[in-house]
């Protein structure tokens, strides 16, 4: 098997694993917290989310790109992380103390529900820390190609967090504190666990010098308001809709937006392959390079948006049969939330050619923009149409930053992704979605779900035909050579 293809294997089935247990979890959680308890986790996790994302400073993607100007010496790479890790861990654990105490001043604000401080405010603090450190060792695993490194952290606190939500949740009954101990208690346990399995694999190092953390920096911190429009992206609306609605209207979108969480650890899965081979390809000397990026985004497209479309015609049916009852309205939002996940996949594409490119203040501006856009629109349609108003804001919005993303790409080169390709990816994914969520009556119709696999088996097709089929001779004719010269970059 091709190195490359095991790798996405690799990621794959962990984000398949963790992000199912993931759903899972949240499903059987609706039938221990009520929905205004499963509000209250969700806003807690945003909050914690926020922090992790301010105090990150846009570190990450900093460290990926920076790591291959030592690409000519693995040791002195290796040596750049070693002292990215101390150095990033000082920062972030000074800064998550300032942010906690920011909270404790604007707790009443932030969580409407008067939750009090204690417990609640030291979980969140302790897991945005974790969540930060997790992030930067997923980048670190992924720029030195140890995917089962990656694997084997990531499973072990899946399964700290099963077993810890059986115990706290299920067996105590502690509810919606027994949920937080849960997930905090598990990603410090990863986190136990990453420090271990790195032990050997990055040398001692000196500290970071002024010239290295000026360069780190200048290239992140231009990212952070590009992180922080990814957190308002989906995450943040959890706080619009407690601002214009219930608690209980909270758990309902987080509910749904967790489902669609779960349909990512595809596109996860070859992104966290992606990436790092993106920054090899572009950084290499290859004549036919151009020619190689097309081909890996004409396949991705091809094979997630068949996937997308299936999603949104049959999982609002899978997801009824084990809803309970009372969670019945997340079911019409999960159309619009899986156009908004479709969107941001063909936005990705942009924004990698931006991150190579060094045109970190663009990705900001227009990522910070259409976040902004998405925030407000859904307070308006939140107040006006519900949960399910707030959904297609978020999808509407995605969809017009996503042209004005090509805008800004083709200021500065070839926009990778075709117009057409675009539009007809957007449209093919809107119509099922729009269908979707006008439908309250889920009672089975045979034939209104063969109208749907007709659907499905005829936009295949026609992805088939305009996206892959020209593309097909060259992958499986080539296809060990061209995996070897993706390794090597040349």
């Amino acid at each position: 098997m091709p190195y490359w293809l095991a790798s996405i294997l690799t990621y794959g089935f962990v984000n398949v694993v963790t992000r199912g247990a993931s759903g899972v979890l949240t499903l059987l959680y609706a039938y221990r917290l009520t929905p205004g308890e499963l509000g209250s986790y969700a806003i807690l996790i945003t909050i914690a989310a926020l922090i992790d994302v301010v105090t990150n400073l846009g570190v990450t993607q900093a460290i990926l790109r920076q790591y291959f100007d030592f690409k000519q010496d693995g040791d002195a790479g290796k040596a750049f992380l070693s002292r990215v890790i101390r150095l990033t861990r000082l920062i972030g654990f000074t800064l998550v103390i300032v942010a906690g105490l920011i909270c404790l001043s604007l707790w009443d604000h932030l969580v409407g529900n008067h939750l009090p401080t204690w417990p609640y405010l030291p979980l969140m603090l302790v897991y945005a820390y974790v969540m930060r450190s997790s992030k930067i060792f997923d980048i670190v695993a992924r720029t030195l190609d140890k995917p089962g490194m990656f694997a084997t952290y990531r499973l072990v606190q899946m399964a700290a967090l099963i077993l810890l939500s059986f115990l706290f949740v299920f067996q105590f009954r502690w509810g919606l504190q027994g949920a937080l101990l849960a997930t905090v208690g598990s990603a410090v346990f990863g986190a136990a666990i990453r420090s271990y399995l790195f032990r050997n694999q990055l040398p001692a190092s000196g500290r970071s010098g002024r010239s290295e953390i000026t360069a780190l920096y200048s290239y992140g911190l231009p990212l952070l308001p590009r992180e922080l429009a990814e957190w308002g992206r989906i995450p943040a609306q959890r706080l619009i809709v407690a601002s214009v609605m219930s608690v209980a209207d909270v758990g309902m979108f987080f509910l749904g937006s967790s489902m669609v969480a779960m349909l990512t650890m595809l596109t996860d899965s070859i992104e966290m392959w992606l990436n790092p081979q993106y920054m090899r390809l572009r950084t290499s000397q290859g004549a036919d390079v151009k020619t190689r990026l097309r081909m890996i985004r004409q396949m991705l497209l091809g094979v997630v948006t068949p996937v997308y479309i299936g999603a949104i015609l049959f999982l609002p049916d899978i997801i009824h049969l084990v809803l309970p009852p009372g969670y019945s309205a997340t079911l019409p939002i999960l159309g619009p939330l899986l156009l908004a996940s479709y969107v941001q996949i063909q936005s990705q594409f942009q924004q990698r050619q931006l991150l190579f490119l060094k045109r970190t203040v663009a990705v900001s501006v227009v990522t910070i923009t259409t976040s902004a856009s998405s925030l407000a629109a859904a307070y308006f349609a939140g107040g006006q149409w519900g949960v399910q108003g707030v959904a297609w804001a978020v999808a509407l919005v995605s969809i017009v930053g996503l042209m004005a993303g090509r805008a800004v790409v083709r200021r500065y080169e070839d926009n990778e992704l075709t117009l057409s390709s675009s539009l007809c990816g957007l449209v093919i994914v809107f119509l099922p979605a729009l269908a979707m969520s006008f439908r309250t009556d889920m009672a089975f119709d045979w034939a209104w779900e063969g109208t749907k696999m007709l659907y499905l088996i005829i936009a295949t097709a026609l992805i088939f035909l305009l996206w892959m089929r020209g593309h097909l001779a060259d992958l499986i004719g080539g296809g060990r050579k061209k995996s070897g010269n993706m390794e090597s970059g040349k």
